[in-house]
C-alpha cells in the first residue's frame, strides 16, 4: 500500500496540469482508484478545462479502467432553477468563467494524460443522463459541479451504478450540506471542500 501512495503522490505532483483540486484530494481519490481490487470504471461529473480528468486517466490506465468524463461544455445551464434560489451562489457563478470547450479539455487529456482510456459524454446532464447506458457499474466516482441541481442529477444517476463498497469523492460539502443534494449519512469530510461517501456493502 505505502508503494501506490508514493507513486499516486509522485504522478500527481510530476508533469499535471493545474486542476480544481489539492494534491491532496488527488492522493485520497487516486489511492482508492489504485487499490480498489474490484470491477467497475471511474466517472467524473464536472471536467472544466480537463487538469483532473488527466491525472484520473493515467491512474485509470495503469489500472486497466476506463474513465468516463461528463460536462456540457457549455457553461452552466439555467443558474436561477440550478442554484435552488441560492442568490449568493447565483451571482459567483455568473461572474466567474466556468465555461471551457471540449476542445480544451481533451488537449489537457492528450498532453498530460491517457486519453485512449477516456470516453467523453458532453451535455447538460437533464439531456445526456437519462440516455446513457454506460458505465453500468462504477467503483470511484468523483463529483464537481457546483450548482446543487447539478449535483443532485450527478448523484442519482452515479449511486444505484456504485459498486458496494464503492467510493463517491464530492467537491461539494458545504452545499451539498447546505441543500442536502447526497444522502450524507456516511459522508467524511475530508477537507473544507471535499468529502467521501462509500457505498455500504449488503
Amino acid at each position: 500500500m505505502k508503494d501506490w501512495f508514493t507513486f499516486v503522490y509522485k504522478l500527481c505532483r510530476k508533469g499535471s496540469p493545474p486542476a480544481s483540486s489539492s494534491v491532496k484530494d488527488w492522493l485520497a481519490i487516486g489511492s482508492v482508484i489504485s487499490l480498489w481490487e474490484g470491477g467497475g470504471d471511474v466517472v467524473e461529473f464536472g471536467v472544466y478545462q480537463g487538469g483532473t480528468s488527466a491525472i484520473l486517466s493515467k491512474i485509470c490506465a495503469l489500472r486497466n479502467r476506463r474513465l468516463f468524463l461528463f460536462d456540457s461544455f457549455q457553461g452552466f445551464p439555467n443558474l436561477q432553477e440550478y442554484s435552488l434560489g441560492d442568490e449568493v451562489l447565483q451571482d459567483r457563478h455568473t461572474a466567474l468563467p466556468y465555461r471551457a470547450s471540449i476542445e480544451r479539455a481533451k488537449q489537457t487529456v492528450e498532453k498530460y494524460g491517457e486519453p485512449d482510456v477516456v470516453t467523453w459524454v458532453p451535455g447538460f446532464f437533464s439531456e445526456t443522463l437519462p440516455k446513457q447506458v454506460e458505465p453500468e457499474k462504477i467503483c470511484v466516482a468523483y463529483v464537481d459541479v457546483d450548482l446543487p441541481l447539478s449535483q443532485k442529477e450527478a448523484y442519482e444517476w452515479i449511486w444505484p451504478r456504485l459498486i458496494p463498497g464503492g467510493f463517491f469523492f464530492t467537491h461539494e460539502v458545504p452545499t451539498a450540506l447546505k441543500h442536502k443534494t447526497y444522502d450524507l449519512t456516511n459522508l467524511q469530510v475530508l477537507s473544507r471542500s471535499m468529502g467521501v461517501i462509500q457505498k455500504k456493502v449488503s
